[in-house]
């Protein structure tokens, strides 16, 4: 019957608050890094061509990967970013003004 409480108690203490706040900063670091990634491309859009992709690396380490998407009527961009074996995708639509 001991054994039986242990294997069950002893899964649960593996969400200590620690790992939970840890986990919520590896995510807002992989948020931010996304960010940079989608700052990053509306600042280097190429006026001629149709894809672009992009690893951005800081300190020998990949932060976010970006791509873009010229489609009709504007751009499509998709940052993802990381931090560890976290990752956070953004995708964002722009509009282009016709002229």
């Amino acid at each position: 019957m001991k054994r039986l409480i242990l294997v069950l108690v002893i899964p649960f203490l593996s969400f200590i608050p620690g790992q939970i706040q840890d986990e919520k900063e590896d995510i807002q670091i992989a948020f931010t890094s996304a960010m940079k990634g989608v700052y990053w491309a509306q600042e280097n859009v190429s006026p001629k061509r149709e894809t672009m992709f992009k690893d951005i690396i800081v300190n020998n380490k990949k932060i976010c990967t970006v791509k873009i998407y010229k489609q009709v009527g504007g751009l499509k961009i998709i940052s993802e970013g990381y931090e560890g074996s976290t990752k956070v995708e953004i995708t964002t639509y722009r509009s282009t003004s016709e002229k």
